[in-house]
């Protein structure tokens, strides 16, 4: 629910700052949406000040104890047996002004170039990789469609600046009823293959759903620029927004962590552990 939630605020986001930017334009002047923007920003960043602290836990060893206890059941061999007892040592929850803090005991010791550096390795692991790629090509694209749908159907449409604004609506519209459908039929389609497999879930159950954007993502792309190129209606690179943003949201981002989700914890822990 999280991941949908993310992938719907992070693309529907973007789509719906063009729309109002371009209805805006019908009366006010550039100023005011970069006005509206800084003003955004700056209540965002308050409440993320707020209610967003820092959650890095410093775990404190606790002290332990040795123990001699004699089973009643061996008594009559004289075998003891040595429990460890570990005192509870849990510290006091700090209140929001002292969660609010600057100021803390360092979390870590470990070198800032140690850090900084131990995500590249987590890169050679097939999931992250394969989810790295995926998300920088659909973000990658919906970066161009952004950028040239202005000057596309401006020149092409003679469209004006609030029409073009009018033309996300396809997009956010493609982003709302592709989140039923990035959530839930894909985990319908994972659970009924999951019964058939007598309860055992395997990251391919997935793809049955995953394979109709195999046409439908390269196709919205195709309805996009060639409808663009060759002057057709403007319905037609419309519709490639709305097919786009839909299969995208819908299938490439689920299927992105459903494959980054593949190695069991016990298999991949061991690998960050040792970095």
């Amino acid at each position: 629910m999280l991941h949908r939630m993310y992938s719907a605020a992070l693309s529907t986001g973007a789509a719906l700052g063009s729309f109002i930017s371009g209805v805006m334009s019908v009366s006010q002047s550039w100023r005011s949406f970069h006005y509206l923007c800084a003003g955004v920003v700056l209540a965002t960043t308050v409440l993320i000040f707020f209610t967003m602290p820092e959650t890095a836990y410093q775990r404190v060893i606790p002290e332990t104890e040795e123990r001699t206890t004699t089973d009643s059941k061996e008594e009559a061999t004289n075998v003891s047996q040595v429990e460890r007892v570990e005192e509870a040592n849990t510290p006091p929850k700090k209140s929001f002004i002292q969660r609010m803090a600057f100021t803390r005991t360092h979390l870590t010791t470990e070198s800032i170039w140690k850090i900084a550096f131990r995500p590249f390795p987590v890169l050679l692991l097939p999931p992250v990789l394969w989810s790295t790629i995926s998300f920088g090509i659909g973000i990658g694209i919906f970066v161009i469609m952004g950028t040239t749908a202005a000057t596309a159907f401006s020149q092409v449409y003679h469209f004006t600046v609030w029409q073009i604004g009018l033309v996300w609506i396809a997009s956010i519209v493609g982003n709302l009823l592709g989140i039923p459908f990035g959530g839930w039929f894909s985990d319908w389609v994972a659970d009924r293959a999951t019964k058939r497999n007598g309860g055992i879930r395997e990251p391919e159950m997935r793809l049955p759903a995953v394979s109709v954007a195999m046409i439908a993502y390269p196709g919205s792309l195709l309805l996009y620029g060639l409808g663009i190129h060759f002057k057709t209606h403007w319905i037609v690179p419309t519709l490639g927004l709305f097919v786009c943003k839909r299969i995208y949201l819908s299938y490439i981002r689920r299927k992105s962590f459903a494959d980054l989700l593949k190695q069991s914890p016990l298999e991949v822990a061991p690998r960050l552990v040792s970095l």
